[in-house]
């Protein structure tokens, strides 16, 4: 759970493009949990349920889209980003039965084998130790999708926390004045979720958020001040509870060093 905010926040609130947290989250498992290439397998698997868990919500954000809207202007770039998330869930399945990790460090392998001297560095030992690390990671994540109930569970699990966050808006223009079905806060959250993921490499999606919610919040009604009033208030959901969770990531990553060091 510990790693799992700390991530969140630095995806949240850092310029990472959504990976930096995964990125973090592995290291922090691997350092204080063993064996190491199960932790960082598992947050490889993790950022993957990620994806198909989005696709899922952006696929019920365009059949809500469908049933309360006339307009269908956005359902072929949600449906659109629905499908390349899923397709790119299902390569990870496929591919990940011959070896993620391992085949990479194959060639890098070669590449040290080739740029290295035994006096720049013991290369022998470099390379295993290097294959064996990719190696236990690939065993973690086939372990880890070789069961499919596993792996449908905990998709079960993902995807309901991702669409009750429509009661954040649905409470958010309740208490403004502009009362709204939760159907209608769904698709909301569902598209902008959508939005905002698409835009990964726009640092906290900042301004494409905000125009997002301003846009879907007009088919249902929302004035554009009050939409990003909406997209407002979660960002302040986001500053308390991921600012915690970088201090608190910093000071661990202190704390570890003045052990180790």
């Amino acid at each position: 759970m510990v790693a799992a905010w700390i991530g969140t926040s630095i995806n949240w609130l850092l310029p990472v493009a959504q990976l930096g947290g995964e990125i973090a989250k592995a290291i922090w498992l691997a350092r204080r949990a063993k064996p190491a290439s199960m932790m960082v397998g598992s947050a490889v698997v993790d950022k993957v349920l990620q994806t198909a868990t989005q696709a899922l919500v952006a696929l019920t954000g365009v059949c809500l889209l469908l049933t309360i809207s006339n307009d269908t202007g956005l359902v072929p770039a949600a449906l659109g980003v629905a499908l390349t998330l899923l397709a790119l869930f299902a390569a990870f399945l496929f591919t990940q039965r011959f070896g993620l990790f391992t085949r990479p460090a194959g060639i890098i392998q070669r590449l040290i084998e080739k740029a290295a001297t035994r006096r720049e560095m013991d290369v022998e030992k470099e390379m295993l130790r290097l294959a064996g690390g990719a190696a236990g990671i690939d065993g973690a994540i086939h372990q880890t999708c070789a069961s499919p109930v596993r792996i449908g569970l905990a998709l079960f699990i993902r995807l309901p926390s991702r669409l009750s966050m429509a009661g954040e808006v649905w409470l958010v223009l309740y208490f403004l004045g502009y009362p709204i079905s939760i159907a209608e806060a769904l698709m909301i959250e569902c598209l902008g979720q959508t939005v905002r993921s698409a835009a990964f490499v726009v640092p906290g999606a900042y301004g494409v958020q905000e125009t997002a919610y301003i846009l879907i919040g007009a088919l249902v009604g929302v004035p554009p001040d009050i939409a990003l009033t909406v997209s407002l208030a979660k960002r302040l959901r986001e500053l308390l509870v991921g600012v915690p969770g970088l201090i608190y990531w910093q000071l661990g990553e202190m704390r570890l060093k003045a052990k180790t060091g």
